[in-house]
């Protein structure tokens, strides 16, 4: 497992890092959807008093999968510190047991932050990307995509809510 850790730690060092990142090697840049008025469908709420991240966003299905037709892939997430290619978090199911992504449809994810791991992706939201791991050969999850946060937090901080102080923005 620490083998592992470490080899995804260098493998992103150099490519979630990097200032201009477009497609990666390792995975694609993809973001939210939009809803019809232009918004973000993307919502973040932390806590950390509580011990509490929370995360809800919307992907275009061909933004996962490509052209392919209908797939049924095994999915994981997991947080990155963007500057240091750290993971914040463990990985975890995308959802309770797969993706069943359309290729012409709107994507909706839940994800809960494991408590043991929250405190640190909420001190470092602000320069984080969620990582997905969409694969067929799913056995070690491994970056496929990834949603830039520290983007969308300059870019939309209304879409992340600090319930400590019910502000909106990540700092």
């Amino acid at each position: 497992m620490i083998t592992y850790l470490k080899t995804v730690s260098f493998l992103l060092a150099g490519i979630i890092s990097t200032a201009a990142v477009a497609e990666m090697s390792v995975g694609q840049k993809i973001s939210p959807a939009r809803k019809t008025d232009g918004q973000l469908q993307l919502g973040i709420q932390y806590a950390p008093s509580s011990k509490m991240v929370a995360v809800t966003f919307s992907v275009n299905g061909s933004d996962l999968v490509g052209a392919k037709a209908a797939s049924i892939l095994p999915a994981h997430w997991a947080f990155f510190d963007k500057a240091t290619s750290v993971q914040l978090s463990a990985w975890a199911n995308l959802t309770d047991s797969v993706a069943v992504v359309e290729p012409s449809s709107t994507q909706s994810f839940t994800l809960a932050v494991p408590s043991a791991d929250s405190s640190l992706v909420a001190r470092s939201l602000s320069r984080s990307v969620i990582a997905l791991s969409i694969q067929e050969q799913s056995e070690t999850p491994s970056v496929t995509q990834f949603i830039d946060i520290e983007e969308l937090c300059a870019s939309s901080p209304a879409s992340f809510i600090n319930l400590d102080t019910m502000e909106s923005g990540c700092k």
